[in-house]
């Protein structure tokens, strides 16, 4: 019986993907080494917001995965949100990841459709076998892991703290296999799930 290592995400459009890719290199370009930073940064190609982390699971449960989450899935419209704000995990201490929030709290989407969905998810796959998150969902693309950081890494990362990348549409979840390696992760898709359309484009 053979294993993969997977995840539920969803990748940004190729406009906000790059603006995402500008704004991490003005991040990178801040925290040198010189600076007293060692940062392993994401390659663009494997920016994305993760629903849920599976870890290693049975190659034979991709279809299970998907036919539980498509209807769900299937009934929502593509999601707009706003990629902006960049911070730190954990949040008080010495930092281990560098992110980039995703915020869908203005009024146009009316309410937080991204936080609704990941519950959603949960639940339902939840009910097929799989345990439930225990930490609140936080919607953000990782940008780096950090591998050291300096003492005044607060100060260094103040003036990002507001930064906007714009708007970003979101069309489909998808259901990722991570091939780690030594040259570092690559993703593959295993299923694709697509929301329906916007009325508006």
């Amino acid at each position: 019986m053979d294993t993969v290592r997977a995840f539920l995400a969803f990748n940004l459009d190729l406009a906000a993907t790059r603006r995402v890719v500008e704004v991490q290199r003005q991040l990178r370009a801040a925290l040198t080494a010189e600076a007293g930073w060692k940062v392993s940064w994401v390659p663009p190609p494997n920016l994305h917001v993760t629903l849920k982390f599976f870890g290693e699971i049975d190659d034979t449960l991709a279809a299970p995965i998907r036919d539980a989450l498509e209807p769900i899935i299937a009934k929502r419209r593509a999601l707009r949100a706003r990629a902006r704000g960049i911070g730190s995990f954990p949040k008080d201490r010495e930092p281990r990841v560098l992110w980039l929030g995703l915020d869908d709290r203005d009024a146009e989407v009316r309410g937080a459709p991204l936080a609704d969905l990941a519950r959603q998810i949960d639940d339902r796959l939840a009910e097929i076998g799989f345990a439930k998150e225990t930490r609140p969902f936080h919607a953000h693309l990782t940008l780096g892991r950090v591998k050291v950081a300096p003492a005044g890494w607060r100060e260094a990362l103040a003036p990002f703290a507001e930064t906007d990348a714009g708007q970003a549409h979101v069309t489909e979840v998808v259901l990722f296999r991570s091939d780690l390696s030594r040259a570092g992760a690559e993703y593959h898709a295993l299923c694709r799930m697509p929301f329906v359309l916007r009325r508006d484009g």
